[in-house]
């Protein structure tokens, strides 16, 4: 840690500032172990202890969000303050995830990779999201879009069971239009499903 250690009056201070300056969207975490957490795992940038996550290609972050970590979550919602959720360790999301749904307080995942969409070995690690994480950001009140460039395979609708926008680029390569539309229909059908009874609910 190159950082003077955070403490709870650090942190309030220093949102003071950023919200004197106009700052009003937050991630916890990026690249790099922090005082606040552990990021998620999948490339050389990334720092901090790993452990074997089995349904994965690649190692995880075995670090959640750390007891400062879940007070700046608690004050940046206090303060109704943007809160990303990418870039956080599987378990750094979860711990997140189990505060802001006691609260009651939607977050967003702003450039989400959808893991079960994902055929390429390198984007089978923790930075993408599964379908159940998602439904949790979902199930807040939160937002979801997926990365500009993601790569994804087609995507089959569950009412219709057909796939809606097939793909005609090379699935290996960078992904394209049509992959990053399957990533966002599957992302659609998620909020869909997550707010039923929602007056606002997506048609």
């Amino acid at each position: 840690v190159d950082r003077p250690v955070c403490t709870r009056e650090t942190i309030t201070d220093g949102l003071d500032r950023l919200e004197g300056m106009g700052v009003n969207y937050v991630f916890l975490i990026h690249h790099k172990l922090n005082q606040f957490g552990g990021p998620a795992t999948f490339q050389l940038l990334n720092s901090g202890p790993t452990e074997t996550c089995v349904d994965l290609r690649y190692e995880c972050s075995s670090v959640g969000l750390t007891d400062l970590g879940q007070i700046l979550l608690k004050e940046l919602a206090a303060r109704g303050m943007l809160i990303d959720t990418e870039h956080m360790s599987r378990k750094a999301f979860g711990d997140a995830m189990s505060i802001v749904e006691s609260l009651k307080y939607p977050v967003l995942a702003g450039h989400v990779v959808p893991l079960d969409l994902q055929s390429k070995p390198s984007q089978q690690t923790e930075r993408a999201r599964t379908s159940a994480e998602l439904t949790r950001v979902f199930d807040v009140g939160g937002m979801v879009a997926p990365i500009l460039g993601t790569s994804a395979h087609e995507y089959s609708s569950t009412t219709t069971g057909s796939v809606l926008v097939p793909i005609r680029c090379d699935a290996s390569g960078s992904g394209g239009p049509d992959q990053w539309a399957n990533a966002y229909l599957l992302t659609r059908e998620l909020a869909k499903a997550a707010g039923p009874n929602d007056p606002h609910a997506i048609p």
